[in-house]
């Protein structure tokens, strides 16, 4: 196996890998924080684990801020 081979079959692994994410875990992952949002009153989803879950769902979810100036366009 060369290296262009290498490259090549990890370059397609990593595009099946991000495919999966965006396709699968993500809608997964967002419907998981709805549900616990909507439920977040009663119990057992009102405890501080599922709270703390809840918080860093969102910071995980959101898109990192942009610092700096804008880029020239």
């Amino acid at each position: 196996m060369t290296d262009d081979d290498f490259y090549g079959y990890a370059s397609t692994g990593t595009k099946i890998l991000t495919l999966f994410s965006v396709f699968v875990s993500c809608p997964l992952y967002i419907t998981v924080l709805v549900i616990l949002y909507r439920h977040r009153k009663t119990f057992p989803f009102n405890s501080t684990f599922f709270i703390i879950y809840i918080a860093l769902g969102v910071v995980d979810v959101l898109p990192p801020p942009q610092y700096g100036p804008p880029p020239l366009s």
